[in-house]
């Protein structure tokens, strides 16, 4: 049988048949505009896995957010209602970075997922470098995820490589990363632990939100863990610059100081360095000191591991020996470990205060423009030049050391009593109620009284010469000079011993011991002398037991003798 013959290419068939496809297309596409548009299924649409379905090796691809979730899989099986994953591998790409994500197997019912732990988190930026890392160590449900919010639904350990949030951060079961890339922690406690040494060691929070890199954020109910104590604060935020405590705080301290300021920061540390500070604004401290109890206030005050730097109106008020001990200047720093933040010459143990500081216990005070305290010992060294006040008068000095109880001022010395009087040596000793001069010589004057010798004791209204005396006192017709081997005097009287010589116009007494009384305006009025006296000049002279002379102003001197008595112009009786 012959095969079907071909038509020619003029056949007229093939034209009817060219407007029968003409015609059906043009009847399809009018029908096709009539229904409109219409929504495409995406991949992750009921329908898209038939019931029973499975596969290896794939890719699966899902929306979140503004970025998009890319899972790699080793097996998948199930359906669109009930879809598992096993060997899971993601990365999201976002405003934040580029996440990658590890998890041994992963679920999703009902478009929400759920990856299974342990989980493993990182973080890397536009160049690659990693910014920071996390994990959930538990098998098991360890993070889900709906609508581009994570939720942990095990504790997450973030170990964050990004700048001044270097550290660990410690996430409670809970804690969700939103839309926007925050994490957010409303219950169970967030913590952060430094990754290096520092001031600020760790931060536990009882709620806190933080942008990606914890660069930002605000935690509430904050305890900050620091080198030497803690700060309890309501609140406390964090900017890429600073931790900001906004409101009052309170703080502890391993050296006993307890208090509060009204706010304070530390500044975030460059990457790859440690907290170093922080700043306390409006400083209020107290605690049980070495006799009693010790308050330290100041504007501001730096904590730093090497201690405490205080700055503006500083007021330190401890206990000596039951008074109260008041430090106060512009700056007071307080070492207790090693640290550049405090001078290097500033020994452990010691406190040191700048700025021309005033010391006041009791009526007692001085100052200096610097001064250093060994805390333990409470001895002290002040910077020339020092003055100091008393009940009974002020002086100014050289450098100075000791304690409340005594101090040892170098000279030149010059005091000034309150009684007119004044006082010069190269040395003063000064303790509670005296003052002790040491001179080549120290010399005591007042109006035209003039006393000199190696050692000048002044003790409320008394003064001792225990080593000498050389001077003058005001007569009723002209000076009286005086030398003794000791003497003790005070307003009233001068007690004049060992080798005394007296004399004054064209006279002179000498004895063993001798006594000098005054009259108003501390003009000497008569002269005892006892033990052997001699006199000579004008009143006579002759030897005796004792002797009295009075020298009353305007009216002839009268001299009495006691005892056996030789010489010219005596009296005896």
């Amino acid at each position: 049988m012959s095969a079907w013959p071909f038509p020619g290419n003029r056949d007229v068939r093939w034209r009817i048949a060219g407007w029968v496809c003409i015609g059906g297309a043009m009847a399809f596409t009018g029908v096709f505009m009539l229904q409109g548009p219409r929504r495409l299924k995406g991949q992750t649409a009921a329908g898209l896995f038939d019931p029973g379905m499975a596969g290896t090796r794939g890719t699966l691809s899902e929306a979140m957010g503004s970025g998009r979730m890319v899972l790699n899989y080793q097996t998948l099986e199930g359906n669109d209602e009930d879809l598992r994953l096993k060997g899971v591998t993601g990365q999201l790409l976002d405003s934040t970075g580029r996440w990658h994500l590890k998890s041994p197997s992963a679920r999703r019912v009902d478009q929400a997922w759920t990856l299974d732990g342990p989980l493993d988190l990182d973080l890397v930026d536009g160049q690659g470098a990693q910014l920071g890392h996390g994990r959930m160590e538990q098998e098991g449900g360890a993070m889900g995820w709906k609508d581009a919010v994570w939720t942990g639904l095990q504790p997450l350990v973030w170990f964050s490589n990004q700048g001044a949030s270097s550290g660990e951060w410690h996430l409670p079961a809970g804690w969700q990363r939103m839309e926007d890339g925050r994490f957010v922690v409303n219950a169970g406690g967030a913590r952060w632990i430094s990754a290096g040494g520092g001031t600020l060691k760790s931060l536990d929070a009882a709620k806190l939100w933080a942008t990606p890199g914890f660069a930002q954020g605000h935690l509430e109910q904050a305890v900050a863990h620091l080198q030497g104590g803690e700060i309890h604060a309501s609140t406390a935020d964090l900017d890429p610059q600073t931790l900001i405590w906004p409101s009052p705080l309170s703080f502890t301290r391993d050296d006993g100081w307890r208090g509060t300021a009204v706010g304070g920061v530390a500044p975030r540390p460059l990457p790859g360095e440690a907290f170093q500070r922080v700043e306390l604004r409006a400083f209020h401290a107290q605690r049980q000191g070495q006799e009693g109890a010790e308050s330290l206030d100041a504007n501001g005050t730096r904590w730093t591991p090497a201690g405490l730097r205080l700055e503006g109106s500083v007021q330190w008020t401890q206990t000596y020996q039951g008074t109260p001990l008041k430090l106060q200047g512009p700056v007071v720093l307080i070492r207790n470990g090693p640290g550049d933040d405090l001078p290097k010459e500033l020994p452990v143990g010691h406190a040191l205060a700048d700025g021309h500081p005033v010391l006041t216990w009791g009526s007692r005070s001085l100052t200096a423009p610097r001064m250093d305290m060994d805390r333990a010992t409470r001895r002290w060294k002040l910077d020339a030049p020092v003055r100091g006040r008393g009940a009974d008068g002020t002086f100014s000095g050289s450098a100075a050391e000791g304690t409340p109880a005594a101090w040892s001022v170098a000279g030149p010395v010059n005091l000034e009593l309150t009684n007119g009087g004044q006082l010069r040596g190269s040395q003063l000793l000064w303790e509670a109620g005296a003052w002790t001069l040491k001179g080549n010589p120290a010399t005591w004057t007042r109006l035209r009284e003039r006393l000199s010798g190696p050692r000048i004791l002044r003790s409320g209204d008394t003064m001792d010469f225990p080593e000498g005396l050389l001077g003058a006192e005001a007569g009723p017709d002209g000076d009286l000079t005086i030398r003794a081997g000791q003497g003790h005097g005070d307003d009233a009287s001068l007690l004049l011993s060992g080798g005394v010589s007296c004399s004054g116009p064209g006279w002179r007494v000498d004895a063993p011991q001798v006594t000098v009384s005054f009259g108003p305006g501390h003009v000497v009025k008569a002269i005892h002398a006892s033990g052997g006296a001699a006199l000579k000049g004008r009143y006579g002279e002759g030897k005796g037991q004792a002797l009295d002379l009075d020298l009353p102003a305007g009216s002839p001197a009268v001299v009495r003798w006691q005892g056996r008595v030789s010489g010219t112009g005596e009296t005896s009786w």
